[in-house]
């Protein structure tokens, strides 16, 4: 077997952490446009393992996690959805993509193809500002960092996970034509 490797000058452009809801075919099949038609972005949706015992090693991640359940509930009673929100992580993967992607412009890309981003709605919006005294922006933009800070803590989590003990899952949609395997029977 043959492999053949790229090796950059530059590290991998980190993605920037977006909230979106996925309840319904409707949300589902934006989501899927959005996916197929950008060349400036990969999406990726990953499940968090949000149970506080998993993460007893590292207590810092323990009660992040442990808090992120709580959130996601208040998020869907506010929004009165059916579904919690979903994170997706979004990457520039454009030649000249510089070290982070850009999360205002990750959201843009989405809201552009009718995707239901969290932030995009004007309660959660008039609600965060309000709260943090910060303007729209600044609150997708914390929501990134925020979600960065944990990522890389969880990446540094997994290096030291046992092989064949511990599995995490996630699926880069980009290359799925429909959402028919996803639905229910």
């Amino acid at each position: 077997t043959e492999f053949l490797y790229t090796v950059y000058s530059k590290p991998e452009t980190k993605p920037a952490v977006l909230l979106m809801w996925l309840n319904n075919e409707q949300d589902f099949d934006n989501f899927l446009i959005a996916t197929q038609k950008t060349k400036k972005f990969s999406f990726m949706v990953n499940q968090a393992i949000s149970n506080p015992s998993f993460w007893s090693g590292n207590s810092a991640l323990q009660s992040v996690m442990a808090s992120l359940p709580l959130a996601m509930k208040l998020l869907k009673i506010l929004n009165k959805k059916s579904g919690y929100p979903v994170q997706v992580m979004v990457t520039d993967i454009r030649p000249d993509a510089g070290e982070f992607t850009d999360p205002i412009e990750a959201e843009k890309e989405l809201i552009d193809n009718n995707v239901d981003v969290v932030l995009n709605n004007w309660l959660d919006l008039k609600i965060l500002t309000m709260f943090l005294g910060i303007s729209g922006n600044s609150v997708t933009t914390g929501i990134n960092q925020f979600g960065l800070a944990v990522y890389e803590a969880i990446e540094k989590e997994q290096e030291g996970w046992k092989a064949n003990f511990y599995s995490s899952s996630s699926l880069n949609f980009g290359s799925l034509a429909s959402h028919y395997p996803f639905q229910q029977e």
